[in-house]
């Protein structure tokens, strides 16, 4: 989907929402665990990989391609493949 997007945490036992990350325009997300995700964004600009950690607030780009990626897969050591 294109679109401006912003990440949310949801508790499900507060029932309540906290907004974790504005992250522009998502075209791919995918959680490698409960805490982590790995998404393309055009945050810099460009759509590169970014890695996001929940438990610690980092957020790290990844990927520094000149072209927008389009997709990408997550494997076993949980290392994004283009």
């Amino acid at each position: 989907a294109t679109g401006y997007h912003v990440l949310y945490h949801y508790d499900l036992v507060k029932n309540k929402f906290t907004r974790l990350l504005e992250l522009g325009d998502i075209t791919h997300l995918e959680a490698v665990s409960k805490h982590e995700v790995y998404f393309i964004s055009d945050i810099s600009g460009i759509q590169n990989i970014y890695y996001f950690n929940r438990s610690t607030n980092e957020l790290k780009q990844v990927t520094k391609s000149i072209e927008n990626i389009g997709d990408f897969a997550i494997a076993k050591d949980q290392n994004p493949t283009i």
